[in-house]
């Protein structure tokens, strides 16, 4: 039978399918009760019949002519309710990526010396980031170029990072052939690898939510409405049925706090509790895999030397687990032929209270064995937000970072080089603690922090900083930031100053304090450059004391970069630089000079020169001669609707849309074509019937090259891809007509054609 369902004689708008064994006995499956709110024991099945008589405490009313069942039941048996919080999402299907090139540029030349008349070029360099992109992937290419008077040693054309990519959003994974960063944890240390990496990545479906959000619960014994208050701001309004309920998905990022539930029925009538809550990105759902794995030569002397990898072969995995939405496991290895390293951790959400996390490993290598230690915890006690983590490392603990470098050190190919012989294992112990709190007596808020290093080698650091911030005539913000290391006295400092938003932009600073090379002070006038096209900014900046500083800059962006020029002095020295920031643009059949784009864009094609393009409904660009323009800034793998202005057609032009959405993939372009045919040979026919009226509106036609048309009123159609010679038909009631017209364009004018007499 398949029965309206009320719970405590409250419908709840479900329809459950029960059997009725005999007039006085009706079953249900475990899985049917559940999704009805009914709590089932645990020793029945999904699919096994539960008899409602055989639950204890469960009562019901079966009304057969109504085909209704009201079932009562005390509150420890109802299953809560439960609401999202924020909507689900569907899932974003991609949009198929262009084929085309790009180039970021940022080109730095500087001359100075200690007079005008006497300068000497300094030199010019340019950071580039190329790459070029399609439906296979992403192959991208970055490297400094130096001039040969800026540098005394190292590659004047210096490589950095050479890599392919492939993301499959599909199952949410990103391949990487090349130059890449290994995976890590809290726990151990990423390396720069040569060679291979497939990884889990998330980002790849906005849709999905991969860590457990906020959530709240409660009981509502008539429907109501729940309000969900977050630091005294409301976060959630919902409507909630009567018994319990769970609110889930609530939209807060991260952090701990304690959120106050509000549950107001009908009448007006509140109840009010406070829950805790911890977010972090620590953690992942119940049932979500995050992993990493790469296999290569770890890369030595990044960004002094372009092709210098280790001859070791080594590997690294990662993998995260949430085995419930408060408990993620963690696993970790890496090796190299001599080397084998591999260890567990997992992230523990204690109650809402504190952020619990613990990791062991075990290495082996060149006959010795080591281990690691590790353990953190983040918390909140009243109003102080408390962070602490230790670790420490026994034997002869190794790792690929430390293995790999020590073949760096006795490398011969770099001895000549000059850099720095030192320790590079884990150190021996590593503590960190920080505390923040507000205070109540100074309106302000106090930072605590605190650092201990043992090297391996034995030496150690202690390093503590205190700061205190706090909000003073109205806008401006005052701070006091203390440092030293507590094993080198010399190794301190004292920095206090104040920051006042002027308006427009316009901010100003002062500050001062000293350090181990003496006292000084600082004051700064600053309006940073806008991301929007003829944005100017400026800075003025002098600093008086142990160093002299002075310095004026000037930056302008405009649609094709950003140009910035600034003059400085350096204790008598005087100096000029200018820098150049931009991007070269190939794709969509044109080529474009932009600003840096860093993420997506597409390339728009209106048909037509002088068009506007709105991306969001904001105007961010217009058609070149080409009836094309570029867009950036786009969100990769999220929706992001273009529109283009049609008034500004010509009035001839047919349009196949005027907007459209798209969800670009990381680091590529996609082609918007709107459809605009500036030279559709068309116009507008008067149709009239042999009598000479008109014939009548929503009649259709063909022509002779194959084009439907609607007839509108007063007979017109608007018909395109006319030639000189045209023939159509008509659709009558009665059969078809056959009309005959010639046909001559007139530049961007419309063309009327008629009356035309269809027999």
């Amino acid at each position: 039978m398949q029965l309206e369902v009320f719970l405590r004689g409250q419908p709840t708008g479900l329809i459950g399918a029960f059997r009725e064994e005999d007039r006085s006995r009706l079953s249900a499956t475990r899985r049917e009760l559940e999704e009805l709110g009914v709590k089932v024991p645990p020793n029945y099945k999904s699919g096994d019949p539960v008899f409602l008589s055989d639950l204890t405490g469960l009562r019901y009313q079966f009304d057969e002519p109504a085909q209704t069942i009201d079932i009562d039941l005390p509150e420890s048996m109802r299953l809560p309710k439960t609401y999202h919080a924020q909507p689900v999402r569907d899932r974003i299907a991609v949009s198929p990526p262009g084929v085309g090139a790009l180039i970021n540029y940022d080109l730095y030349g500087s001359s100075g010396g200690k007079s005008v008349s006497n300068w000497n070029f300094q030199g010019l360099s340019a950071a580039l980031d190329a790459r070029l992109f399609s439906a296979f992937g992403i192959a991208s290419q970055t490297a400094v170029v130096t001039s040969d008077t800026f540098t005394t040693s190292g590659d004047k054309v210096l490589r950095l990072d050479s890599r392919w990519s492939y993301s499959d959003p599909e199952r949410q994974l990103t391949y990487t052939a090349g130059d890449t960063i290994s995976s890590s944890m809290a726990w151990t240390r990423p390396v720069r690898f040569g060679g291979f990496q497939v990884q889990r990545n998330f980002a790849l479906r906005p849709d999905l939510i991969a860590l457990p959000l906020a959530s709240v619960s409660g009981s509502a014994a008539v429907p109501s409405t729940v309000d969900v208050y977050i630091n005294g701001v409301k976060n959630v309004s919902q409507e909630v049925a009567s018994g319990p309920f769970s609110i889930t998905d609530l939209p807060v990022a991260s952090g701990q706090g304690d959120a106050r539930v509000v549950v107001r029925d009908a009448t007006g009538r509140e109840t009010e509790t406070t829950q805790p809550f911890f977010v972090s990105g620590n953690l992942l759902r119940k049932g979500f895999l995050d992993f990493s794995a790469e296999v290569g030569f770890p890369r030595l002397y990044y960004g002094a030397l372009s092709n210098e990898y280790s001859g070791e072969l080594a590997g690294s995995a990662s993998l995260s687990y949430g085995l419930t939405d408060r408990f993620t496991l963690q696993a970790h290895a890496e090796g190299t032929p001599k080397l084998a390293n591999g260890g567990l951790g997992a992230v523990f959400n204690l109650a809402d209270r504190a952020l619990v996390s613990g990791a062991g490993a075990v290495s082996y290598y060149e006959d010795g064995y080591g281990g690691l230690a590790f353990g953190s915890i983040e918390t909140k006690v009243g109003d102080i937000s408390i962070s602490a983590s230790a670790m420490r490392t026994f034997g002869k603990y190794e790792d690929v970072a430390s293995v790999t470098a020590q073949s760096a050190l006795l490398s011969s190919s770099t001895n000549s080089l000059g850099y720095l012989r030192t320790n590079t294992r884990p150190s021996r112990a590593l503590d960190r603690v920080s505390a923040g709190m507000p205070l109540s007596f100074a309106e302000g808020s106090l930072n605590f922090s605190y650092i201990r290093n043992v090297s391996a080698d034995g030496d150690s650091d202690h390093i503590l900083s205190v700061g205190y911030s706090r909000q003073i005539l109205g806008n401006a913000a005052l701070f006091v930031n203390f440092w030293t290391d507590i094993g080198d006295n010399k190794n301190s400092g004292i920095m206090a100053g104040v920051s006042v938003p002027i308006g427009g932009g316009v901010s100003s600073s002062l500050d001062g304090g000293r350090d181990e090379n003496g006292a000084y002070m600082t004051t700064e006038v600053v309006k940073p450059v806008g991301q929007e096209p003829g944005s100017l900014g400026w800075r003025l900046r002098g600093t008086e004391g142990a160093e002299k500083h002075r310095s004026t800059s000037l930056g302008y962006r405009t649609n094709h970069g950003q140009v910035d020029v600034a003059a400085e002095e350096y204790d008598g020295d005087y100096y000029a630089r200018g820098e150049l920031q931009g991007s070269l643009v190939a794709a969509g059949g044109d080529v474009f000079l932009a600003n840096r784009i860093d993420d997506a864009f597409a390339v728009v094609d209106a048909g037509a020169a002088d068009v506007p393009v709105l991306y969001e409904n904001k105007p961010v660009a217009t058609t070149g001669s080409s009836g094309k323009a570029l867009v950036t800034r786009l969100r990769s793998y999220e929706h992001n609707k273009i529109a283009i202005d049609p008034a500004k057609l010509p009035i001839n032009a047919t349009i196949g849309k005027t907007e459209e959405t798209v969800v670009p993939a990381d680091r590529s372009g996609v082609i918007v074509d709107f459809g605009v045919d500036t030279k559709p040979q068309s116009a507008i026919v008067l149709l009239n019937a042999p009598t000479g009226e008109p014939l009548r509106a929503g009649l259709t036609g063909q022509t002779g090259a194959g084009q439907t048309f609607v007839v509108g009123y007063d007979g017109r159609a608007f018909i395109t891809k006319l030639q000189a010679k045209n023939e159509l038909t008509v659709e009558l009631a009665e059969g078809v007509c056959h009309a005959v017209f010639s046909y001559a364009p007139k530049g961007d004018q419309q063309v009327s054609i008629g009356p035309v007499i269809c027999e």
